[in-house]
């Protein structure tokens, strides 16, 4: 019953973790668009 236990709870573990990452790379990807359209409006007001 106790490994069984360990197990669930390290599969929660993952499933967290996995969910934090997907998370922060999703806020990742938004920073980097939001940095190369603001690159690129600079870009354009400059001409």
């Amino acid at each position: 019953m106790g490994g069984s236990r360990s197990v669930f709870l390290i599969a929660i573990k993952f499933t967290t973790l996995r969910h934090f990452y997907a998370e922060a790379d999703h806020v990742c990807d938004r920073l980097v668009q939001n940095l190369i359209s603001f690159r690129y409006e600079d870009a354009l007001n400059i001409y």
